[in-house]
């Protein structure tokens, strides 16, 4: 992961990005200050300007996306946490989420104790959407200091892709069918929502799927299952909880489908 962090010694370095190999090793971008190799990508430029010098950062391996930022202080209008976060968040989408929409998926308030008494904190997760539709698995997770002002955020989005589609082909009835076809569970229609299974590599395309729930052995072992919206394929499956006893789905073999 690779860091880029403003040294408040030397502003006229502004723009230097540093990794943890060394000062001269970053990702390709162009030149800024001294004669040294040193290189800043377009989004670490974008970054400590909006933010300013006091904005610590880290990016994937690429340097195209920024991952976490630190040092922040930044007022966002709203009437409590949950909404303060979704208006910074929305403010900066091309930065968090590469222009997604956000939805509140919970707020923790934790009372800590510091070197001078007690801190608050409001730690709140925004699940992406695009086109309304929720992206699965990415998250951005903002954090805001007892005067209700922005100090760091964390996300997941790497690019989340063009949707195959928006509107399902297949209906939830149809998607369940397909599970109990393909494994040895009761699938939950009236439970399954539409989702978006964002892109894997570069140019990837975002799928449409049904997010199926089921039950392998009820109150034991339930996992989702996740169907193609369009052509039915089994995209992916996992259990619900990490915990439960058995973790892998049980599937029909040859000889009993």
């Amino acid at each position: 992961m690779r860091i880029f962090a403003l040294p408040l010694w030397a502003p006229m370095l502004a723009g230097l990005l540093l990794s943890p190999g060394g000062a001269n090793a970053a990702p390709p971008g162009s030149p800024v200050g001294g004669s040294g190799a040193v290189t800043v990508t377009p989004v670490a430029g974008t970054v400590l300007a909006r933010f300013g010098p006091g904005v610590r950062a880290s990016f994937d391996p690429s340097g195209q996306y920024l991952r976490q930022a630190f040092g922040l202080s930044e007022a966002a209008a709203g009437a409590d946490a949950g909404s303060r976060a979704l208006v910074f968040a929305a403010k900066h989408a091309d930065l968090l989420a590469q222009g997604a929409g956000f939805m509140l998926l919970d707020v923790k308030s934790p009372t800590l104790r510091g070197p001078n008494g007690v801190v608050r904190r409001d730690i709140v997760r925004l699940g992406h959407t695009l086109r309304g539709i929720p992206v699965e698995g990415r998250v951005t997770t903002v954090t805001l200091n007892g005067e209700g002002r922005v100090i760091s955020f964390a996300t997941d989005a790497m690019g989340h892709g063009t949707p195959n589609a928006t509107t399902p082909t297949l209906d939830a009835a149809g998607a369940s069918r397909v599970v109990e076809t393909a494994y040895r569970v009761r699938a939950l229609p009236q439970n399954a929502t539409l989702v978006l299974m964002p892109s894997v590599g570069r140019g990837a395309s975002s799928r449409l799927a049904w997010k199926v729930p089921t039950v392998a052995i009820a109150l034991v072992a339930h996992f989702w299952v996740w169907i193609d919206a369009v052509d039915g394929r089994v995209l992916k499956h996992g259990p619900m909880g990490p915990d439960q006893g058995l973790l892998t789905i049980p599937a029909h073999s040859a000889e009993t489908r």
